[in-house]
């Protein structure tokens, strides 16, 4: 069940803390449909909500259409869990991809400990390449293979952004 009641309390903050609260999937779409139009939240925090690529996709929408949150983090959810994907069959690489693409005002992202593995990695350092305003980007406790640390040297070496 979605705890809404907390989550009504907090939307006046600039620091969005919803940490360990159980969001889920259906919460996050709930969720999303606020931080579209809060301009008041700067940064959000989403760690261990039980989140899958699935309750990303709104989540992703919504960072999209909102210009004042400069920090998010996504830290120990199940993102990169590929059984579940997003509507369109989005994997958490590609929707991450699609966030630095066209949001330009996020400047630190964690997406630790989320399972997240080498092919989606490399949709992620992609999306790295061409974004100028990521500072931060934290990527430990992942399933990063041979392929993922690749991806994650190239974006560092041929990067727009200052990491």
């Amino acid at each position: 069940r979605f705890p809404i009641d907390s989550v009504v309390e907090k939307l006046d903050r600039p620091d969005l803390k919803l940490r360990h609260c159980g969001i889920g999937d259906k919460g996050a779409r709930a969720l999303a449909e606020t931080i579209k139009i809060n301009n008041t939240i700067v940064s959000l925090d989403l760690t261990d909500n039980h989140l899958t690529a699935a309750g990303a996709e709104p989540l992703v929408n919504a960072l999209v259409a909102n210009k004042g949150i400069r920090a998010v983090d996504f830290s120990d959810n199940r993102l990169g869990v590929h059984s579940v994907t997003a509507s369109d069959g989005q994997t958490i690489g590609a929707l991450v991809r699609q966030l630095l693409a066209k949001n330009t005002s996020i400047t630190d992202l964690c997406l630790r400990g989320n399972k997240i593995g080498d092919r989606d990695m490399a949709l992620i350092a992609e999306g790295v390449v061409d974004n100028v305003t990521i500072t931060r980007l934290d990527l430990s406790y992942n399933d990063i293979g041979v392929r993922g640390a690749q991806a994650i040297a190239d974006m560092l070496a041929h990067g727009s952004a200052d990491l």
